[in-house]
């Protein structure tokens, strides 16, 4: 005997006002017992269109021109990903593009898979984001001169207007920047990480046209260069990209103003090794 599936009327709710495609990004608020079979006989009560059966080995959906056009939102995630993702080698015939972050952000990955596809995965500490696609994989290295093994050897992209210039910092800074305070004072302080010419021209973009004289980078160990800044720098900074409409991580993005930072401009504070 089947056994009876009982819903909520929020459930009812997501499952009626669903479409086709969205089975797998709603099936996780539905009760655990309610597999696609069920969901389709509760939706033809209903005349609605049924989630379709998907093959076994069927490729994965992905938006494969996604960074054919260099909008603000897509030249965000290719900031991200220039920090913290991950592009295999190009001789593979789909090469794989992956991020991963802390299982807290899982949201931001979310709606990187509603406008790039792929698949979302997550773990108690961590959540990736994949997708195989070669197009994608080709535009990011020719477009925003993306491409694999490229800790030590990335180069800032060409041809960008100053509005995408800070939407892809803004992006990279979420992946590789920290925003801090000094223990002492509520002095907000920014650090970001990446080779010397990708930091030389963040540099340009939010620093020096806020008057800021260029940083003294300082070479580590392991072949990474960082850019820091505090007090007033640190905020100007920041002011440059702050208000643009793209995704961002909200866990940065509003730390210095959850942690109590001063974000008065005293004339304070200049950019540091």
């Amino acid at each position: 005997m089947t056994k009876r599936v009982f819903m909520t009327t929020d459930q009812k709710f997501t499952l009626l006002n669903a479409s086709a495609s969205e089975w797998e990004s709603i099936k996780e608020y539905l009760p655990a017992n309610m597999n696609k079979s069920r969901a389709n006989v509760y939706r033809r009560n209903f005349e609605l269109e049924p989630f379709p059966k998907v093959s076994v080995g069927a490729r994965v959906w992905t938006n494969d021109d996604f960074f054919n056009d260099k909008s603000l939102v897509s030249c965000a995630y290719a900031g991200m990903i220039a920090a913290d993702g991950c592009i295999g080698d190009k001789g593979v015939k789909q090469p794989r593009i992956s991020l991963s972050l802390d299982s807290k952000d899982t949201e931001y990955l979310d709606l990187m898979k509603c406008a790039l596809g792929g698949t979302v995965t997550s773990s108690r500490s961590m959540s990736t984001w994949r997708a195989s696609s070669a197009k994608m994989a080709k535009d990011l290295d020719e477009n925003l001169n993306i491409g694999p093994r490229k800790s030590l050897t990335l180069t800032p992209p060409d041809g960008l207007s100053a509005d995408q210039s800070l939407a892809f910092i803004a992006g990279y800074i979420d992946g590789d920047g920290c925003y801090g305070l000094h223990d002492y004072k509520s002095r907000p302080t920014l650090q970001i990480l990446g080779t010397k010419a990708v930091l030389e021209w963040i540099n340009f973009w939010i620093f020096d046209e806020t008057g800021c004289p260029r940083p003294k980078d300082k070479m580590k160990p392991n072949g990474v260069w960082a850019l820091r800044a505090s007090g007033d720098d640190a905020i100007l900074a920041r002011s440059r990209y702050i208000e643009l409409d793209i995704p961002r991580l909200h866990r940065k993005k509003l730390l210095w103003e959850s942690r109590g930072a001063n974000l008065d401009l005293m004339g304070r504070g200049k950019i540091v090794q």
